[in-house]
């Protein structure tokens, strides 16, 4: 069953995909942070499995055949038997019971992998992190690096991270570079982007779930680029930063959040700041905000898979018959002497 379930999962996650998609676009067009469109399609995307899982009763369920049938007492062939095959026992049919072992194992050799993979990230981190310095620019406590960020390293006490490069850039650019990651740290980015890839912990097989948090990281930027320009409001400038920052970005351990994020991001998040919203953006959000619900009406009225129901007629098992010639002589009853 586990092979159903995986499958009910991706299926679940790809319906919160579009509750996500429906719902970003309603909040940017009403105005609002877009983040939460894709905290909500996570959280769905585990919620509603789990509810699932726990209260079946509120779920409808969808029968998974794991073994065909077989009735006790028919002749496994049509012809005659050969006499090398009486005391051979039939091969069981497939079921999708058989991978149950495998994709355990498979699951939680993934889930390890992953959380090694954090921990030496973490680790690697730490170590860089020795080798920056603290320095004071236009009046902010900074940790400058050689060639890493502009970004915000750590949880509890969080710093923004500049590289060495960037101190030569003029005072207006230095501004927003430092806006953008002060605004991060308000935000309190950091602590969603890591319980983000936590979440991964939970179901690592599942690529709608790193795609859902791919687009969180995405919509964490596009949200703080907009509350930049909300308090400086000069797009050009800021748009012209951007597209520096990303000729020269450097990878930061964990995926912290930094103003240079992936090249594929820089297209949309321009984009976003270029166009302005339309007169029907009311209507717009209206529209995004019913396909998000009617989403998430679908996902939980969706079947749970369940195992075969136990057969009606006595006579019929579930478990392949055994040696056909010698259960046949020990059912035959035996003859008076």
């Amino acid at each position: 069953m586990i092979a159903a379930w995986m499958v009910y999962c991706v299926a679940i996650a790809v319906v919160f995909v579009v509750v996500g998609e429906a719902l970003e676009r309603a909040l940017h067009l009403a105005g609002r942070a877009t983040r939460w469109a894709w905290v909500a399609a996570l959280a769905g995307s585990y919620l509603v499995p789990a509810a699932a899982w726990l209260r079946p009763g509120a779920f409808g369920a969808l029968p998974i055949p794991l073994a065909r049938p077989v009735v006790a007492g028919r002749q496994a062939t049509a012809g005659p038997i050969d006499p090398l095959q009486r005391g051979a026992v039939p091969a069981p049919p497939f079921s999708l019971g058989d991978l149950d072992a495998t994709l355990a194992w498979a699951w939680r050799l993934s889930s390890a992998a992953l959380l090694l993979s954090l921990g030496a990230a973490a680790l690697r981190l730490a170590a860089v992190r020795r080798g920056w310095r603290n320095a004071t620019v236009d009046g902010r406590a900074v940790l400058v690096s050689d060639n890493v960020g502009p970004a915000v390293a750590g949880l509890w006490r969080p710093r923004v991270v500049l590289p060495d490069w960037a101190l030569q850039l003029g005072e207006r650019e230095r501004r927003l570079m430092l806006a953008h990651e002060d605004e991060h740290i308000r935000a309190r980015d950091p602590w969603l982007l890591a319980g983000a890839a936590a979440a991964l912990l939970l179901a690592p097989w599942n690529p709608l779930v790193w795609w859902q948090v791919r687009r969180l990281r995405l919509a964490v930027e596009m949200d703080c680029d907009a509350r930049v320009l909300a308090r400086d409001g000069d797009a050009p400038a800021y748009g012209e930063l951007l597209l520096r920052v990303g000729q020269r970005r450097a990878r930061l351990p964990l995926g912290a959040p930094a103003l240079g994020e992936p090249v594929s991001f820089l297209g949309r998040r321009i984009r976003r700041m270029v166009t302005a919203l339309p007169r029907w953006r009311w209507a717009g959000a209206a529209a995004g905000g019913l396909i998000a619900v009617a989403a998430v009406i679908a996902a939980c009225e969706a079947p749970r898979p369940v195992g075969p129901q136990a057969p009606s007629d006595p006579s019929a098992v579930v478990e392949p018959v055994a040696v056909y010639g010698r259960c046949q002589s020990r059912m035959r009853p035996r003859r008076r002497r």
